[in-house]
């Protein structure tokens, strides 16, 4: 990279582990023509070197590098989330930001959950454990439902991906 210097920060000259942050402009990037698809940057075609302090480094590569898709809108946010979430023992920072970037605060559905007919479930545990949230509500359905079991069903809805499915869970 070709930069033109803009700032120089430094960062904690009185403590350990101080540096500099220093702000550039990248004005002309060099690269070979392997790293592209598309005419794009493909990261898995790098040879990405992280530093992570003393003489530590870390190489991005494999596994290690993850496409993450951007978000389609803006969500709630954490501020919009009802105290009784936020202040769970059982939900994670995580969670919480996948409850908080549903476009708008859901409404509790009257339908649901709705069982497949013939459906069987084990303990909360068992269920809770095998990953089924489904099953866990099955489960807990005649007993009354306190928060944190909801809170529990949620975050196995929520590890995944089903937020429609935990929020409703959180709603109940």
């Amino acid at each position: 990279m070709e930069c033109k210097f803009l700032e120089n920060i430094p960062l904690g000259r009185n403590i350990g582990g101080n540096g500099n942050l220093m702000l550039v402009e990248v004005v002309r990037l060099h690269i070979a023509e392997s790293a592209l698809v598309d005419g794009k940057i493909h990261p898995q075609r790098l040879d990405l070197v992280a530093r992570m302090g003393y003489n530590w480094y870390a190489r991005a590569h494999g596994d290690a590098v993850f496409e993450l898709a951007k978000p389609r809108w803006n969500g709630i946010g954490f501020d919009a989330l009802p105290e009784s979430i936020t202040s769970s023992d059982i939900l994670t920072g995580n969670d919480l930001a996948k409850l908080a970037g549903v476009k708008e605060l859901p409404v509790r559905d009257e339908n649901f959950p709705h069982f497949p007919e013939g459906m069987n479930a084990d303990s909360l545990e068992v269920e809770l454990q095998a990953g089924n949230g489904l099953g866990a509500l099955y489960a807990v359905r005649n007993i009354s439902q306190d928060r944190r079991r909801l809170h529990q069903i949620a975050k196995v809805f929520l590890a995944q991906n089903q937020v429609e499915e935990a929020w409703q869970t959180l709603l109940m």
